[in-house]
């Protein structure tokens, strides 16, 4: 237990320092002896963040390597839905969640694959994850629209349709600090793509949303009209 916990001076497990190297072998190694140990330890692992505040999750969506990815949530999935809540919502001091980390990284195989084990969660799970706000109030769906990949900003739409209109309304309204919506933060950031994208789901609601989204004003009283 305590090799397998052990942290070096920036709290890098030997987790951490794996998924970083990129060797999938090693990674292999490793989650195969993991999934062996008993529950508290895969807890204590999983969970354990570094000196960033980045769980392993975050270290593997960081680094890109999908093949690593991959087996790492192919051990999730075979955890208890506490211990999968627990590594989903992970967040550092800054509010950065997993998927806030796959946004940045931009890198579409491994939003993907995130998305497939996210989609197979509970509604509640979903919801937290897809609500969830940086320190400045950025959900994931905004930091999708800021990055500007249109590809990895069609995965998340594409798991967004799926969910219940509650969640969806939820998400599409939600505001930042400065009350920017998604919409204002689209037309911010000028990608056509992008705000096609998006507005194209947004097409697809009811007119009440509509309405919301198109009327609502930032903290100095703009529009997303006014914004674009």
């Amino acid at each position: 237990a305590q090799v397998l916990t052990s942290a070096n001076s920036a709290g890098f497990t030997p987790l951490h320092q794996a998924l970083k190297e990129g060797n999938p072998n090693n990674v292999r190694l490793y989650l195969d002896l993991l999934r062996e140990c008993d529950k508290p330890l895969q807890t204590k692992v999983l969970t354990r963040a570094n000196s960033a505040g980045f769980t392993p999750l975050h270290q593997a969506l960081k680094e890109g390597n999908a093949e690593n990815l991959g087996l790492y949530l192919d051990l999730l999935r075979g955890c208890s839905p506490e211990l999968r809540v627990q590594v989903l919502t992970s967040a550092n001091e800054a509010g950065f969640t997993p998927l806030h980390q796959a946004l940045k990284a931009g890198n579409p195989t491994n939003l993907s694959l995130y998305l497939k084990l996210l989609r197979g969660c509970a509604s509640e799970l979903q919801t937290t994850v897809l609500t969830s706000k940086k320190k400045a109030g950025f959900t994931p769906l905004h930091d999708a629209l800021k990055e500007g990949d249109p590809a990895n900003l069609g995965l998340y739409l594409g798991l967004l349709k799926g969910c219940d209109k509650f969640l969806q309304t939820k998400v599409l309204t939600s505001e930042n600090s400065a009350g920017f919506t998604l919409l204002h933060d689209a037309l911010i950031a000028g990608n056509p793509d992008n705000v096609g994208l998006y507005l194209g789901l947004l097409r697809e609601c009811e007119k009440s949303l509509q309405a919301q989204v198109l009327t609502s004003a930032n903290s100095a009283g703009f529009t997303p009209l006014h914004q674009a």
